[in-house]
């Protein structure tokens, strides 16, 4: 009777043993099934990742670029401003006395110069 016992004892152990395998065998592999899963997204998040790299690689040299031309037309503008300017003021001085100049351009108790913008500025006569 002992030994029955001792032997479904032993039986009792070893059942739960596999059962306990088996619940670890199907964990497992439902892990690696979710490894698997994982990696897929990794490398797709990476793919994507390498893609918005590129993207943006393209749009930091297309706008560098435009701020080169702008930069460039910005310079040519002011060499072409600088250019008019002795061209305008030689034909000025060709046609008016300069002293004539100097005052019509700066308006009495006013400090803002000559130029466009002090004549924008000059009180104009009453009518």
């Amino acid at each position: 009777m002992k030994k029955e016992s001792e032997i479904q004892k032993l039986e009792n152990y070893v059942e739960t043993l596999l059962e306990g395998y088996t619940t670890l065998k199907a964990e497992k592999s439902r892990l690696e099934w979710d490894l698997l899963e994982q990696q897929a997204e990794s490398s797709r998040l990476q793919q994507l990742l390498d893609n918005m790299d590129s993207e943006r690689g393209e749009v930091s040299s297309r706008v560098s670029s435009l701020i080169e031309r702008l930069e460039r037309w910005e310079s040519e503008s002011e060499q072409e401003a600088e250019e008019a300017k002795p061209k305008t003021k030689k034909a000025d001085d060709s046609e008016e006395n300069p002293e004539e100049e100097e005052e019509e351009d700066q308006p009495e108790g006013d400090d803002r110069g000559g130029g466009v913008q002090g004549n924008l500025f000059k009180a104009q006569p009453s009518a």
